[in-house]
């Protein structure tokens, strides 16, 4: 995934995340976000996608090949709470 475009997502999501809560379209931009990794992870042919949780934020890795790759940069610690329970649905 353009590390532009995972940054312009990431903004939206804890942009909405800092908004008065609305349960009506709340969480748009993480979903968003999450499908975008996800599919991001089906293009590369990933076979596993590991979250892992951070003081300073969210990582995210990849299994490409064996290989674990990490994304460029963390997620905020202020989403990743969300992005972990919506791929827990």
């Amino acid at each position: 995934m353009e590390q532009e475009m995972l940054q312009r997502l990431v903004t939206n999501a804890v942009r909405e995340m800092r908004l008065p809560s609305r349960p009506e379209g709340r969480g748009s931009h993480v979903l968003t976000l999450v499908d975008a990794v996800l599919d991001a992870a089906l293009d590369e042919e990933a076979t596993d996608i590991h979250l892992e949780p951070m003081e300073e934020g969210l990582r995210i890795r990849v299994r490409v090949d064996g290989l674990l790759r990490a994304y460029p940069s963390l997620l905020p610690a202020a989403i990743a709470p969300v992005v972990i329970a919506r791929l827990k649905v």
